[in-house]
């Protein structure tokens, strides 16, 4: 017995659409979240002087600590918005899919989907896009000769080491 078959004309777009405004309303919340960070960022640029004595050190480390700061914060609005906003609209809902008439189901059953799975989902997706979107960046950085990501990062390279011969 075969599995019911939805309907899938002009899915793409739709879903597209529902996409583009559920990431819309997450950067907004994300926005809203984050504006007292953002004030620290035009402090931080107001006191970096590259004439005082490791300014560049401090200014470093609290980019990457503003950085974290950013991405926490939108890794946590987003799985609220794609996961407290299903439950509570129900039938796998976020805002997008309701305003473009789609839903998320099992893929045999064409049921609604549980809890569970809806944080999975997005749990894997926050995953899928933390590492392989870097390790895709890093591996074009290092095509084009700028090195690693995590090199670059830690301003660090590898080198042939013809000290040691075997």
């Amino acid at each position: 017995m075969s599995s019911p078959q939805p309907k899938t004309a002009s899915l793409p777009l739709k879903r597209l659409g529902a996409v583009i405004i559920d990431i819309l309303f997450i950067f907004l919340i994300w926005y809203w979240v984050t504006a007292k960070d953002l004030q620290q960022v035009d402090e931080l640029l107001t006191t970096l002087d590259p004439a005082v004595e490791g300014s560049a050190e401090i200014f470093s480390q609290a980019v990457v600590t503003l950085v974290l700061k950013f991405l926490f914060k939108y890794v946590v609005v987003a799985l609220a918005w794609r996961c407290l906003l299903p439950a509570v609209i129900g039938n796998g809902k976020t805002l997008g899919k309701l305003l473009f008439r789609l839903r998320m189901v099992d893929k045999n059953t064409l049921q609604e989907v549980s809890a569970s799975r809806l944080v999975l989902r997005e749990v894997l997706r926050v995953l899928f896009v933390l590492t392989v979107v870097p390790t895709l960046v890093s591996f074009v950085l290092f095509f084009c000769k700028k090195g690693f990501l995590h090199d670059i990062a830690a301003r660090t390279t590898v080198i042939f080491d013809d000290k040691n011969r075997a």
